[in-house]
């Protein structure tokens, strides 16, 4: 199983922990602990979609639509986060963590970046 182990701040290099640099971690977006599950394990978006309860073609579809989404706009909700949870076995709760925490970093650095073009 992956964990974010990248994304873990005592793994930043000593390199990167100059004076003055941002240290801040970003978070991971789901989609991309969902591509590092499926290589780890050895699936593909078809196996995954074999072990989601319903339709496999639709979830199949459903799923490239959105590991393929290039803006990543597409929030995951509740249902497909229990969906996730019922392939990985990593917690619904794991998957709308990722989603909160990715979407609070996204909302941080447009704040950020408009403050800079004020000042």
């Amino acid at each position: 199983m992956i964990l974010a182990a990248a994304h873990d701040p005592q793994n930043v290099s000593q390199q990167s922990r100059k004076p003055g640099k941002d240290l801040r971690v970003k978070p991971a977006h789901p989609i991309d602990i969902i591509w590092a599950e499926l290589s780890a394990r050895g699936w593909t978006v078809k196996t995954l979609a074999a072990r989601i309860p319903g339709d496999s073609l639709v979830t199949r579809a459903l799923l490239f639509h959105y590991l393929s989404h290039p803006t990543r706009e597409l929030e995951l909700g509740p249902i497909w986060a229990a969906k996730l949870d019922d392939a990985f076995g990593l917690g619904a709760d794991f998957f709308l963590s990722l989603e909160k925490a990715w979407r609070a970093h996204q909302r941080e650095r447009a704040a950020e970046r408009l403050a800079s073009r004020v000042h």
